[in-house]
């Protein structure tokens, strides 16, 4: 406790109006959260156990709407971009607001943390990624790029994501230099980007509103291979296993070979799917827009187990050891055993969960509709 509380207040300094200025870059840590669904693959776990049940810590008011980017920690501070077009930074431990600052109109993906820089994506905004100097208080670099409505994905020393208007950037992210950019062939009907892209390490791949996945190559954004799924892709893909695994708005679930884009498997579940999906060991869990959550076994796609939760699912969840925590729209936080589908936990909340619940330093944090932000740790009510 008290190495978190000294790291919070090595770091507090605001400046003016509540603006957000450390005196310091963030230094990672491995119980970070850094990204949506955690890593570059998204696969949204951790390994230390956070066992249900668990009990309320704090909540914070945040005095606007969160988007469908998970907040982030990193270094030990919890950055939070909300629908007002601000980003607030907050001591997860203790829910102590550190600052905040306003960059336009709406954030609706994740920030990104890069030492001494948030990277931020906006929507509604001329220019709509923002370079924030976290140390100097200042925006070091903009850019037009189009809505962004994604959580941007950081990797090997780049930024890459896709805008609403169908086209994929990748950016230097210390200088904002455009390195390339694919853009979607005879698009009249002006399809757009609103997945998430996820990497293996070989190939960055997103989804997009005409239905395709795309694998580019990283370093120059050639076209690998494309995959047709007969619907709009919403939820971030996932990579991981050397396998792709993606689902739409039809409720159907993909695995493609990474390397080649090749059908593994396809199984159609019970309604669209707008959350991503999680992998633990052999069991690839999804949910759906009709509250039903399915174990899916992720060689072959069947189907091991269901689970019905009571209201829509419309975000991914966290797995830490062999639990899955997940929210609903019914204003419910559950944790499933991901190897039967067993609830073992149930809790209400102020608000609806429409963004991935995260966990970090021994906290599930949560953002709601209600415009509040609740960290829950070990322990009984």
């Amino acid at each position: 406790m008290r190495h978190w509380q000294f790291i919070a207040a090595a770091l507090l300094l605001l400046s003016g109006c509540g603006g957000l200025r450390l005196d310091r870059a963030p230094v990672p840590r491995p119980d970070d959260w850094p990204t949506l669904a955690r890593n570059a693959e998204r696969e949204a776990s951790v390994p230390a156990p956070l066992p249900p049940p668990l009990r309320r810590i704090w909540a914070e008011d945040v005095s606007a709407g969160i988007g469908s980017g998970s907040p982030v920690v990193v270094g030990g501070i919890l950055f939070v971009g909300t629908q007002r077009g601000e980003l607030c930074a907050f001591d997860p431990r203790t829910g102590d607001r550190i600052g905040g600052s306003r960059f336009g109109e709406s954030i609706e993906g994740s920030p990104v943390i890069d030492s001494n820089l948030a990277l931020i994506p906006l929507s509604n905004a001329r220019e709509s990624l923002v370079a924030f100097n976290l140390v100097k208080g200042i925006a070091q670099w903009k850019m037009k790029c189009g809505d962004i409505e994604v959580s941007p994905l950081l990797f090997g020393g780049r930024l890459y994501f896709g805008n609403t208007q169908g086209t994929f950037f990748c950016i230097e992210p210390r200088s904002g230099k455009q390195l390339w950019s694919f853009a979607f062939p005879s698009n009249e009907k002006r399809w757009g980007i609103h997945s998430s892209a996820a990497t293996d390490g070989t190939i960055i791949v997103f989804g997009a509103d005409n239905g395709t996945v795309y694998a580019l190559h990283p370093v120059d954004g050639h076209l690998l291979w494309k995959h047709e799924t007969g619907a709009p892709i919403s939820s971030p893909l996932l990579a991981s296993h050397g396998t792709v695994f993606v689902c739409n708005r039809n409720g159907s679930a993909i695995a493609l070979d990474a390397a080649t884009g090749t059908v593994a498997w396809q199984c159609t579940l019970d309604a669209p799917v707008f959350a991503h999906a999680v992998v633990l060991d052999s069991i690839l869990v999804v949910g759906t827009a009709a509250g039903t959550l399915s174990g899916l076994d992720r060689r072959t796609g069947h189907c091991m187990w269901r689970s019905a939760l009571d209201g829509p699912i419309a975000a991914g969840g966290a797995v830490t050891g062999d639990i899955l925590y997940i929210g609903t729209l019914a204003k419910h936080l559950y944790a499933v055993r991901v190897g039967d589908g067993r609830i073992l936990w149930r809790e209400e909340v102020g608000g609806r969960v429409r963004t991935p619940p995260i966990i970090a330093g021994g906290r599930l944090i949560v953002a709601t509709d209600d415009r509040s932000v609740t960290a829950f740790g070990p322990g009984e009510p």
